[in-house]
């Protein structure tokens, strides 16, 4: 068996992610960004969001505060 690389596992776990982030909050993958911890298991991320009349402050506000219940 081939050993496995810890960057290729740290890789494959921040870009699951990446991808997990951007789909609660409804934003294409580029839109989202590992900005410190990116082998840590704490994450900075930055998301970039347009406020639009679907997607407003609120929105956002609700979909945090629902992660941020969820961690508890």
């Amino acid at each position: 068996f081939p050993s496995h690389d810890s960057r290729s596992v740290e890789g494959e776990a921040n870009k699951a992610i990446v991808e997990a982030v951007a789909e609660v909050f409804g934003l294409s993958k580029s839109k989202v960004e590992i900005i410190r911890g990116d082998k840590s298991k704490n994450k900075r991320i930055k998301l970039l969001v347009e406020i639009t009349a679907n997607k407003t402050f609120e929105f956002y506000r609700q979909k945090i505060s629902a992660i941020s219940k969820d961690s508890v």
